[in-house]
């Protein structure tokens, strides 16, 4: 400013003192601290000793006086805040209140002083987290980790008071952005087992240069993962269990990363994000089809082998997978019969001979089950099993046949035994003999090692005994009831965990020749925890997370434990039912806040918005005893801070700093908008950035007509340079043509 508007503002009276108490003076002295006076005009003595004090420098107080008082300046959310203000002999505390993340850090910075004041952060109860009382001028510096702030809670309150003197400050708080992924594979944060699809988003940069995912498949799993929502260049990378990288991308810029892997053995694995250059939020995807151990051509069908029993097998079709084929053998002629059932939508099923002609099909519509009888002569056939159309569906296939063996058709030793495959749920049945002359017959076999384990040993005639053995031979447990009783042995999914996934199934002649029934099955997977407190625990839901699971007489219960942030809009259904369950959401003492409980096979649905944050868990239960498997879909939308209409604008108060605000537009949430006011006129500046698609931006004045606007196209940043009198004033955020983006905003005045 010149010594002209200097004189402009005070007119003819040039040599007003430092006593002056006139509104203009006030006015004047409300823009510039001592030093700038002397500046600016030397007519104007402002001595050190004068006794100009701080409540003249600024023209009113915008921080509270107390905690109740507190100037509430919102979330603090990876950006940063900065405010200009006063302590004195008559204003001796500021008080600022805001709320932040559980998984951010707190940085506060209290600067320009010219005498001594002093810093503290207290909770939300009031009392004192952090102190800094550096001497004299010296600036007082705040950090407080993650860590600190899970512990105490998301609310918090600034302090800023005297020590001696009248001092101008400046206060800057900022909050990293929240890291909910570990930085080693030490510490990678735990997604749990992955059968279904999980989106998450979070940010690398300089100062958080790797992200770390831990998560666990099945066997034969198809594992994709996806990195897009980039504004800088990450890459992507899949690592096993112990730590080596078996899969990666690495494109340049913002493009988007993608990693496929075709049946991936089961175990552990780690997804790492990592800086390349720049920072960036992004969005990973991963997901992991349940596996189809089914062939999709007569070809490469799933090998059933010898069928002298049943075999009863849990599969699905859908438009991406619409056939799967089975083989199996018959040594003599058999009556053969074959059902389809848990049908969802509408699928067929074919009979096949070696050749791949038809020579029996059920075509029935909708879901009802189909079903073929036939004899048929020895010999190699198929089954396929077909999705109608567009159609997506699970389906239980039973194989039979009346074969009674005249042959052995199991192995008499681990090395030959009979590999009956994977057991995921389904039920197989074999029928054979034990005698003087064939004592051992082995089986080999796979299960999920969420799975518990069933063989039942029935039919006999003579004394047989049955044993299970791990992958080195070693007995896991046996069944050796005497005479002709049937033996049993069931082995939990925690003992399949311990002793691995590899099984033998042994059955041995005790005394006299004996046929026998063999039927082995597994459970479908419990990935779900049974109460509360074994809950299968979710972490962070900060995006979309979908499960698949089943729920039965013997499985009534199944928990997931899950946190969210501050004013989350949370989002929950239960499709794919087969049969009538229902879901509930409870709160971390287990009081049910919501619950959905339609009847029969509808699909159940919760909403909840501005949901206060902590722990929470979903109840998924069958109703009276009912089986059927289910999708489960959790989801909390970003918080969104800003309102959606002039009334409910985010109000930042009087700007007389710069704010900074981190939020998103959708086309669920097409319109942020955020009150301020001013107190004079002003030089105001506003810029629009981080775009990741098109948004624009508007200056309404207070009744609510634009008054400027910047419409750049595609992700450039927006700006708006103005001067604005005195006033309240609103900023409108919007994206273009349904256009999903994460944005910066910066206004200063």
């Amino acid at each position: 400013m010149t010594t002209s508007d200097i004189n402009n503002i005070l007119g003819t009276n040039k040599n007003l003192s430092t006593n002056t108490t006139s509104s203009t003076f006030t006015d004047f002295l409300s823009r510039f601290s001592g030093n700038d006076l002397n500046a600016s005009n030397p007519n104007i003595n402002t001595p050190r000793s004068s006794n100009i004090t701080l409540n003249n420098v600024l023209a009113s107080d915008l921080a509270g006086n107390t905690r109740t008082a507190a100037r509430n300046i919102g979330a603090i959310t990876g950006t940063t805040q900065s405010f200009r203000d006063s302590v004195s002999s008559s204003d001796t505390n500021d008080f600022y209140s805001f709320t932040i993340n559980p998984s951010s850090s707190l940085s506060i910075q209290l600067t320009g002083l010219s005498s001594d004041a002093d810093l503290q952060v207290l909770d939300a109860n009031g009392n004192v987290v952090a102190t800094s009382a550096n001497t004299a001028t010296t600036s007082d510096v705040i950090n407080l980790g993650a860590d600190v702030i899970r512990q105490r809670g998301t609310t918090y309150f600034a302090r800023v008071y005297q020590f001696s003197g009248n001092t101008n400050y400046n206060l800057s708080i900022s909050g990293s952005l929240p890291d909910f992924a570990g930085n080693t594979t030490a510490t990678a944060r735990d997604i749990g087992p992955l059968n279904g699809s999980r989106l998450i988003q979070d940010f690398v940069g300089a100062d958080d240069t790797n992200d770390y995912y831990r998560f666990n498949i099945g066997p034969s799993s198809n594992f994709s993962l996806r990195l897009d929502g980039l504004t800088a260049d990450a890459d992507v990378q899949i690592l096993n269990s112990a730590g080596t990288v078996i899969g990666s991308s690495t494109l340049a810029s913002n493009s988007a990363e993608q990693i496929n892997l075709s049946n991936l053995a089961p175990g552990s694995y780690f997804a790492r994000v990592y800086q390349f250059s720049g920072a960036t939020n992004y969005n990973l995807t991963l997901s992991a089809s349940r596996p189809d151990l089914a062939g999709n051509t007569q070809a490469t069908g799933r090998n059933l082998g010898v069928l002298n029993g049943s075999a009863t097998l849990s599969e699905f079709v859908n438009s991406a997978d619409a056939n799967d084929f089975y083989r199996f053998s018959l040594s003599r002629t058999s009556n053969f019969s074959l059902s389809l059932n848990g049908l969802t939508a509408d699928a067929d099923v074919q009979l096949l001979n070696n050749a791949g002609q038809v020579i029996a099909s059920s075509i029935l519509g909708g879901a009802n089950a189909e079903s073929i009888t036939r004899n048929l002569a020895a010999g190699n056939y198929a089954v396929r099993v077909y999705s109608v159309g567009t159609a997506s569906t699970n389906y239980n296939l039973n194989l039979s046949s009346s074969l009674t063996p005249t042959v052995d058709t199991a192995g008499n030793s681990r090395t030959n035994a009979r590999n009956i495959g994977s057991v995921t749920g389904d039920g197989f049945t074999f029928r054979d003999a034990v005698s003087s002359v064939d004592r051992n017959d082995f089986y080999s076999l796979s299960i999920n090692p969420n799975s518990s384990l069933s063989v039942q040993l029935n039919g006999l005639t003579a004394d047989a005994d049955l044993e299970v053995l791990d992958s080195n031979g070693q007995i896991v447990a046996f069944s050796r009831a005497g005479g002709a009783n049937a033996e049993s042995i069931n082995i939990s999914a925690d003992t399949i965990r311990q002793r691995g996934t590899n099984y033998f199934v042994r059955v041995n002649q005790f005394s006299g020749n004996t046929n026998y029934n063999l039927s082995v099955s597994g459970s479908a997977p419990d990935f779900a925890g049974n109460t509360t407190a074994t809950a299968r625990d979710l972490g962070p839901l900060n995006g979309t997370t979908t499960i698949q699971d089943v729920v039965s007489s013997g499985d009534a219960n199944d928990y997931y434990r899950f946190n969210i942030g501050p004013n989350s809009n949370f989002n929950l259904s239960l499709n794919g039912l087969t049969s009538d369950a229902d879901v509930q959401i409870l709160n971390s003492a287990g009081v049910v806040v919501a619950s959905s409980t339609a009847g029969g096979t509808n699909a159940e649905q919760i909403n909840l918005s501005n949901l206060a944050p902590g722990s929470y868990f979903a109840r998924v239960f069958p109703f009276n005893g009912a089986n059927t498997n289910y999708n489960l879909t959790l989801s909390a939308t970003q918080p969104d801070f800003a309102g959606n209409t002039l009334a409910t604008a985010r109000d930042l108060g009087v700007l007389n700093g710069r704010r900074s605000i981190t939020d998103v537009v959708t086309t669920l949430d097409s319109n942020d908008y955020y009150r301020f006011q001013l107190n004079g006129t002003s030089n105001f500046n506003l810029s629009l950035g981080a775009l990741t698609a098109d948004a624009d931006v508007q200056i309404l004045n207070g009744a609510g007509t634009v008054i400027t606007s910047s419409q750049l196209s595609g992700t450039s940043a927006e700006s708006i340079t103005r001067s604005l009198g005195a006033g309240t004033y609103f900023v409108r955020v919007f994206p273009f043509s349904g256009a999903n983006t994460s944005y910066n905003l910066s206004l200063a005045a």
